[in-house]
């Protein structure tokens, strides 16, 4: 008992130690004289803001469970979407958004509410390599630094890592032989066989991945309102390609939800763009704040299922 909550006490402590490693080096004085200069208006902007983000992120999963022939009410998936995602912000590499499944067992079996998960986060990660590509190709020459530029090949490798083992699955499922484990060998089937409904449907991801674009114009939206609120206007354009790469980073398992890296990835961004560090970096937390304070409240009700 002692080691399990060990393992899940580490990636807190370590995303804790880097945060507090960024606000020494730039000096907590700093960050707090930022802090009190902010514009609540702006802030709450970009709450509401964010609720519409997760609007259309709820209904790309909406389009995604009703191709398995299930329709679950805009309310729940809404909350579950929520709930799911407080989970993440838990635990490391965001592995507890697939607790979204558990949240809409009522209407969906849990196995195939998982493989909607991961589907629906797949899309995710190639829209995410898409943008950070494209990203790459037109502001690389203007803003990436040694360190930007790291941290780009670094999110690139994952996601481009994730993409192959989901193409090419036959290799993960020998793997899964070797190991002998008949409930992980039966799940693992209902997922295969899932996946396999979605090959080559490409009407399906051409909407989906247009709304996860429509999504991470509102991410980049969101943080110019929290930017206006610390008196700076923020470029869209490195927002809209670059900041999907500084969120997966949340992808290491390191710590939790990527707590630490996606602050210091972001504030290294805004530096690139004009922005003192003690702004950037607490733009990163006011962010990290609404975004966490947003999952709570709203996917409170969903998460007494399980808890």
């Amino acid at each position: 008992m002692n080691r399990i909550i060990l393992k899940k006490i580490i990636p807190l402590l370590i995303g804790i130690l880097l945060l507090g490693i960024l606000i020494f080096t730039i000096r907590p004085g700093d960050v707090l004289s930022v802090l009190i200069t902010i514009n609540p208006v702006y802030v709450i902007l970009a709450f509401v803001l964010y609720s519409f983000t997760f609007y259309i992120l709820t209904k790309r999963w909406q389009m995604i469970v009703a191709h398995m022939g299930i329709v679950i009410p805009t309310p729940v998936a809404y909350k579950a979407f929520a709930g799911g995602f407080f989970i993440s912000d838990l635990t490391p590499a965001r592995v507890g958004d697939l607790s979204r499944a558990l949240l809409v067992r009522d209407y969906l079996e849990p196995k195939k509410g998982t493989v909607s998960v991961l589907i629906d986060r797949y899309i995710d990660i190639v829209t995410i390599f898409v943008l950070g590509m494209l990203g790459i190709v037109f502001l690389s020459a203007k803003m990436l630094n040694i360190y930007t530029t790291g941290t780009v090949i670094l999110v690139l490798g994952i996601i481009i890592s994730i993409a192959i083992l989901v193409q090419h699955r036959s290799r993960l499922n020998a793997v899964i032989r070797r190991i002998n484990c008949r409930s992980l060998s039966v799940f693992y089937g209902t997922i295969d066989e899932t996946l396999n409904e979605y090959h080559g449907d490409w009407q399906l991801y051409s909407k989906a991945f247009f709304l996860t674009i429509c999504a991470w114009i509102t991410h980049a939206c969101r943080l110019i309102l929290i930017g206006l609120a610390f008196n700076y206007s923020l470029p869209f354009l490195p927002l809209m390609f670059l900041q999907p790469l500084i969120s997966a980073l949340s992808l290491i398992p390191i710590t939790i939800a990527g707590l630490g890296f996606v602050e210091g990835g972001l504030t290294a961004l805004l530096f690139e763009v004009g922005v003192p560090v003690s702004i950037g970096l607490t733009i990163a937390l006011v962010d990290r704040a609404i975004t966490t304070f947003f999952h709570f409240i709203v996917g409170m009700r969903a998460l007494t299922k399980i808890i």
